[in-house]
């Protein structure tokens, strides 16, 4: 099951949710599938190979004949008279015919299909090199007999999206080494017109592709150059009315590039770029660029690649919800997936037999399902073969879980669950898409559907629901790893249960305990500095760990803890590089279980006053940080004239009587006060102190029953570090 996230209509969607249903305030949402465990190493079996008596180049996949199939076309480097576009339709049993011709005139080498005419059927658009694009156009039966010409010189790669923001396909184009894009807008008459000529560099077996890489919603255009060893593709970002000067992007050492993709790479919803690059091995690589919250791309992911890895294509092979990446290798006879199994985390990559091709051109590699069941198969254009096909082989996942027919009536919500019969799932409802309680665990009864009921709905001013496979047992969506639920990198606090969670093979001890309930987040770092996190406000006795990896039997620690919060919660602070991605999984000491509060924050916590945060009991020890900590207007120096970088604590004495407070563990030079008071302004001193043992601080005091003391830390001339505070009465 993988890890969802759900909006109000008036808020973004999840790409892999869409909404069924808004009824009275209540929103309830189509889930996706279960992933098959089928190995995917046998994802693809023998290739079958269509020749055409031509050399092909260029290939697409889409439904070319409007019944609802996916069909195939392919183009060939003959030109002149000679038939070099090759339309292989898909027949109703999921095989495809032989190939209808039809001349292109100048080498087509470049294919994009798309509704080029307004006329809700899809269209072929071949890029001529310099002798421009012809658009040929669906008629009656899948015919393609009329066609529109358009020139343009940069015509040698070509792809399609909806560049002017109209809601209509259009296109754009590159040549060999002319270093421009050309973009042809479709206007409301159904023809293209020169929407707008952009300085790009490149040079030789370039890419062009287009996708939204900086979450504007936007198509942008993606510009690989094959022949300039740095700065090996450029960026044009779609703005309101044309396009960003291009912003080029490297490897950071000097190497040919042979093909991108773009897609979802690592899990946040947003669009990343593959890029094969190397040559020959031990250089040969994928290398993924992720996107920034701020709308760039960062150099990420390098992982090794066969040898001579060419054009790539991002899709999801499997349908697990993950967008994989697929590339050939030129002269190895070899299709290579690196499959994405959990978010960012992508397996060694696979490798299936195709025939000998030393080159392939970098729109030469297609995925759609051209065989009906469901399942994307692949297309290349093979300048020995001709089309090359490889039929996917992994079984189709189940059906996905549905919420639908959703009915309110007497202050109480019904509304049908339907899925595979006999799995098992869980229900969980919400008011602020933060908090999410247990409504239903059940199995999928014979007939393949359950009816809902949600008796509380009067008591919420709105509600979303959701619901997921589980394993068995609990009502946790993030049991597992691979489901871990995504927090914003903007930070906040999410409320959970571990509640009938497990603990996987594989899987480290957290907090540097067994525990045996642990549930998983993943969040990625807006900026270098600190973070913190916080299970304070959880109900039992917590463990945490925070790592870096994507498998979960290879994580690398970078922080954990068992009491280090309020109580026996846990709580860290560590250093955050911009980017990162860190797994943060919660389990319970002994394998306790219970209610979840998750905060996380860029930062400290209890920076102000009025954050700060709890120590309970006569005996308690909590861990902190004031990097990055400031001194608010009106706080007194809790040293004469020393300090600057303060943090919080309140504590309630639970009886009277001598209290010990000190920051014996802390790895700088503390400064430590206790006050009275409930305002920053308006605090009485009790005791303060600089350096006690070495450089750390200790003070004593009679404390009152039930009298609250607020304690600061702080450095010495500003000094910064991590904290251990402790007050044992």
């Amino acid at each position: 099951m993988n890890p969802l996230t759900f909006a109000p209509p008036t808020r973004s969607i999840s790409r892999m949710v869409q909404p069924t249903l808004w009824l009275a305030g209540l929103t309830i949402l189509t889930l996706p599938g279960q992933a098959h465990s089928q190995s995917l190493s046998t994802a693809f079996g023998n290739y079958d190979a269509f020749p055409v008596g031509s050399q092909p180049e260029a290939v697409a996949i889409g439904d070319l004949n409007n019944d609802g199939r996916n069909d195939i076309v392919l183009t060939t480097s003959a030109s002149g008279a000679s038939t070099n576009i090759f339309i292989f339709f898909q027949s109703a049993g999921g095989a495809l015919t032989a190939p209808v011709g039809y001349v292109g005139g100048a080498a087509p080498t470049s294919v994009a299909i798309a509704d080029f005419t307004g006329d809700a059927k899809n269209d072929i658009a071949v890029g001529r090199q310099s002798a421009g694009i012809r658009v040929f156009v669906q008629g009656a039966g899948g015919a393609f007999d009329g066609f529109m010409d358009y020139p343009t010189a940069n015509a040698r790669w070509i792809c399609s999206a909806d560049f002017n923001n109209d809601g209509r396909a259009d296109l754009a184009g590159i040549g060999w080494s002319s270093q421009q894009v050309d973009v042809l807008a479709q206007t409301t008459n159904g023809t293209l017109s020169v929407f707008g000529q952009y300085s790009v560099y490149y040079s030789g077996y370039n890419d062009l592709e287009a996708g939204d890489v900086n979450n504007d919603g936007l198509s942008d255009l993606i510009v690989m150059t094959g022949q300039n060893a740095l700065n090996q593709f450029r960026v044009l970002l779609q703005t309101n009315g044309g396009f960003s000067t291009a912003v080029p992007y490297d490897l950071g050492a000097s190497e040919l590039a042979g093909g991108v993709g773009v897609g979802d790479l690592s899990g946040d919803g947003r669009n990343d770029v593959a890029m094969s690059s190397g040559g020959n091995r031990p250089n040969s690589k994928m290398t993924f660029f992720n996107q920034q919250l701020d709308g760039t791309l960062l150099r990420g992911v390098t992982t090794n690649s066969y040898d001579i890895p060419g054009a790539v294509v991002v899709a999801d092979i499997d349908l697990n919800g993950r967008a994989d990446v697929l590339t050939l290798h030129e002269g190895w006879q070899r299709l290579g997936v690196y499959f994405q199994t959990a978010p960012g985390g992508f397996e060694t990559e696979k490798l299936f037999v195709i025939p000998y091709a030393s080159l392939y051109n970098t729109h030469g590699l297609v995925v759609g399902d051209v065989n009906g069941d469901r399942m994307p198969d692949v297309a290349i254009a093979d300048y020995n073969n001709g089309l090359v096909v490889l039929t996917n082989r992994l079984p189709p996942p189940p059906p996905p879980l549905r919420l639908t027919t959703m009915s309110l009536s007497n202050g109480i919500a019904r509304f049908m669950l339907t899925g595979p019969v006999g799995s098992n799932c869980v229900v969980q409802v919400s008011s602020n898409l933060a908090s999410w309680l247990p409504l239903l665990t059940n199995t999928i009864p014979a007939g393949g559907s359950l009816l809902v009921s949600d008796a509380g709905t009067i008591n919420r001013p709105r509600g979303f629901y959701r619901a997921a496979f589980q394993a068995a047992g609990g009502d946790t969506f993030n049991d597992y790893f691979s489901n871990r639920t995504a927090i914003a990198s903007s930070g906040g606090t999410v409320l959970g249960s571990n509640t009938g969670a497990t603990k996987e093979t594989g899987e480290p001890n957290h907090g540097a305990s067994t525990g045996g309930k642990s549930v998983w987040w993943t969040w990625t770092a807006p900026a270098s500095g600190i973070a913190t996190v916080s299970l304070d406000g959880s109900s039992f006795d917590t463990l945490l760990g925070v790592y870096q990896g994507s498998a979960v039997g290879s994580l690398t620690l970078t922080a954990q803890d068992d009491d280090g919060g309020e109580g026996l919660r846990s709580r860290v602070v560590f250093n955050t590089t911009a980017g990162s991605v860190y797994q943060i999984a919660v389990d319970g000491f002994g394998g306790q279980s219970g209610n979840i509060q998750l905060t996380v924050k860029p930062g400290v916590l209890n920076d102000a006053f009025a954050d700060r945060l709890q120590m309970t009991g006569a005996s308690d020890i909590v861990v902190g940080s004031n990097v990055g900590a400031t001194r608010q207007t009106g706080e007194p120096y809790h040293w004469p004239t020393t300090g600057g970088a303060s943090v919080w604590w309140s504590w309630q004495a639970p009886l009277s009587g001598t209290v010990t407070l000190s920051t014996a563990g802390s790895s700088f030079d503390t400064i430590l006060a206790a006050y009275t008071g409930n305002s920053v302004t308006g605090l009485t001193l009790i005791a303060n102190n600089d350096d006690s043992v070495d450089v750390t601080s200790q003070i004593s005091f009679f404390a009152t029953a039930g009298t609250v003391y607020q304690i600061a830390v702080d450095g010495y001339s500003g000094a910064t570090g991590a904290i251990r505070l402790s007050v044992q009465q």
